[in-house]
């Protein structure tokens, strides 16, 4: 766990940011199929395909358990055969 972001490392990460932009969770549910798209606006995306899930980081979803914090959201469209086609 030597790689792992600590509170005071991701807080001071997050000071540099606007403090009021919304906190989102993205998960990479299809690694196998992650790539980076263009927008509408031409610009490069990686959070709009169908291989990663994005979710609002909402109140009660950050919390302190045997001394590590976590980040909690639940996926919502995850597709186990997908997944395993995609390794095949």
């Amino acid at each position: 766990m030597d790689d792992v972001m600590t509170v005071r490392q991701l807080m001071e990460e997050l000071s540099d940011l606007p403090p009021d932009a919304p906190v989102m969770m993205t998960v990479v549910k299809y690694p196998n199929e992650f790539q980076i798209r263009s927008g509408p606006d031409g610009v490069g995306r990686w959070d709009t395909g169908t291989d990663v899930e994005c979710h609002p980081l909402e109140h009660g979803e950050v919390t302190l358990q045997d001394g590590l914090v976590y980040l909690t959201v639940e996926l919502t469209d995850y597709d186990e055969a997908r997944r395993e086609a995609k390794l095949a």
